[in-house]
């Protein structure tokens, strides 16, 4: 089966405007994805744990309803961070200590204190 000569200029201007569209639409995501950080919200409370007043002070473990985690003022990114992968040992928690850069880079020492097992550390964990 041969093409005619209006099959083949139909056939070569698709493939031109295809082209053309397919590198319009790469241009277009990579300068949109330069601007936006990453991740755009994080959660106030770590994965499966429930931000019981709205505040971010007290969260309480969905799957052992028994474990809180109350800070004494409101946490800053990297509170959370070391909390979750240190006084905790790990803590899943997107946004904070996955799949985004340590908040701590550059950061002066946490204010951020409570009572953790008898010691000084960023909260407390309460079992009732």
């Amino acid at each position: 089966m041969e093409l005619d000569t209006f099959q083949k200029t139909v056939l070569a201007i698709a493939v031109i405007l295809l082209i053309i569209c397919l590198v319009l639409e790469a241009v277009l995501l990579s300068n949109q994805v330069g601007t936006q950080t990453w991740p755009p919200l994080t959660a106030s409370c770590p994965d499966y744990w429930t931000d019981i007043h709205g505040t971010g002070l007290v969260c309480v473990n969905q799957m052992n309803k028994n474990q809180t985690i109350t800070w004494s003022t409101a946490p800053s990114d990297c509170d959370k961070f070391q909390a979750s992968t240190t006084t905790l040992g790990y803590l899943p928690w997107d946004g904070i200590n996955y799949g985004a850069p340590s908040p701590c880079t550059g950061m002066p020492p946490s204010t951020n204190t409570a009572t953790f097992a008898g010691t000084t550390s960023l909260l407390k964990i309460e079992n009732e």
